[in-house]
């Protein structure tokens, strides 16, 4: 490739990178919650924002999550200082520490709901040293009724861990589906039947599919693989689990190592561009609170600790939460020309070089399929830069490029087109 190519692609991402316009509703790495000198943990700060309660979370009970590193705390290593930590965690066991800034459970800090045009995106780290009989969470739901003895639950996401005594079972005919692994998500008290999906119950828990490939040994004592690939197989670290939740599908996604790869081995770093697990099912939010002015019962609780207040054996520890509204991807448009589940540089070559081509195919250009590549083309490029729009749920925001911004872009193109008539290679 023409090195001259390079300069042109960096302005191109801080071109895209700047438009960005996702809505950040909450972030949260909980690096701001320090005292002293030395930035020490201050519990007490971290308590005045994420209220340790019970599992209705309306009951304020004493310290719930640690905040991590702390090896003066009472704490399993290595929970207390966990490899790989980016600032401070909390390490959570049982119960919960709900987000709630004002210490008022009658006042949600923040209510939203999935639309026609956004998805509502749940993300967080989870650390795991493998060991068993784990289960910690971070979770989403709706709660109304707050005045109430017993508030009313709805559409209840968590991402974690759930070590279960048995299989879990397909929810379309209540057969078993899938054994024992750990790495889990849970959709509950959702709505299936608003949109008619072959839903007998909803899914509850459930685990993460994973490549075969990842399935290195049972156990120290039993080292060849068995079939599953559990904690034990992918060994100790920090995975990202998200959440993404449209007006008629929820879409999960592990991303063992939080490295952005779909692992080959179960090593950090080695794989190929994307996930190592998503799935979708297709159902609905509920939406059984006739009296606010949302079209779902809108979510306004995050949770981090034992999913519903359950208890576990062993320690976890959670960073980097953070909730967003998603614009979506309109339906058709694709600028992933070379099929390699991401939009980018080698997109824009592509582009670049066949911009105004007569009837060109989709390989050549031609995002949006109405026979011209075209600004309208390079707009879709630009809006699923860095995204893989051939996933489920795929979803990217940015504004319609300006004329500056495509007059600018452009003019490195003709300028970089102009230095050499050789072909590229």
């Amino acid at each position: 490739m023409r090195s001259y190519l390079t300069p042109l692609l960096v302005v191109l991402t801080l071109l895209v990178t700047d438009l960005r316009a996702d809505t950040n509703i909450l972030s949260e790495n909980f690096d701001s919650y320090v005292t002293g000198v030395n930035n020490d943990p201050d519990q007490a700060a971290f308590e005045a924002v994420w209220r340790p309660a019970d599992g209705s979370g309306k009951v304020t009970l004493p310290t719930q999550g640690l905040l991590v590193p702390n090896t003066a705390l009472v704490i399993d290593p290595p929970n207390d200082n966990p490899p790989g930590i980016q600032g401070q965690g909390v390490n959570i066991l049982d119960n919960i520490n709900e987000h709630d800034p004002d210490n008022d459970f009658q006042t949600p800090s923040f209510e939203i709901v999935p639309s026609s045009t956004q998805a509502v995106r749940l993300s967080g780290d989870m650390f795991d040293d493998t060991a068993g009989n784990k289960r910690a969470s971070i979770g989403l739901r709706s709660v109304y009724d707050r005045d109430v003895f017993t508030p009313t639950t709805t559409n209840v996401i968590e991402l974690g861990h759930w070590n279960s005594v048995e299989s879990m079972t397909d929810p379309t005919d209540g057969t078993p589906v899938s054994d024992v692994t750990g790495y889990a998500y849970r959709v509950v008290l959702f709505d299936s039947s608003s949109i008619g999906a072959p839903l007998i119950q909803t899914p509850n828990w459930q685990y993460f599919p994973l490549d075969p490939i990842l399935d290195t040994k049972d156990s120290a004592a039993e080292p060849n693989p068995d079939g599953l690939v559990t904690p034990v197989d992918i060994g100790v670290g920090w995975h990202r689990y998200t959440a993404t939740i449209t007006e008629t599908t929820v879409t999960f996604e592990l991303d063992l190592f939080r490295d952005g790869l779909a692992n080959t081995e179960a090593t950090e770093g080695v794989g190929t561009p994307g996930v190592d697990s998503s799935v979708t099912w297709t159902i609905a939010p509920q939406d059984g609170n006739d009296t606010d002015a949302f079209d779902y019962d809108p979510f306004n609780s995050l949770r981090i600790g034992g999913p519903s207040g359950v208890s576990g054996n062993n320690e976890s520890v959670v960073d980097n939460i953070s909730i967003d509204l998603i614009d979506l991807v309109v339906a058709g448009d694709n600028a992933d020309f070379d099929g390699s589940n991401l939009v980018d540089g080698e997109d824009f070559l592509t582009l670049q070089q066949n911009f105004g081509t007569a009837d060109p195919l989709f390989a050549d250009g031609d995002a949006n399929g109405d026979g011209f590549i075209d600004d309208l083309d390079v707009g879709i490029f630009q809006t699923q830069y860095g995204t893989n729009p051939n996933a489920v749920a795929s979803a990217a925001a940015v504004p319609e490029p300006s004329t500056a911004v495509l007059g600018l872009l452009f003019a490195l193109c003709a300028c970089s087109l102009g230095r050499s008539s050789k072909p590229v290679v």
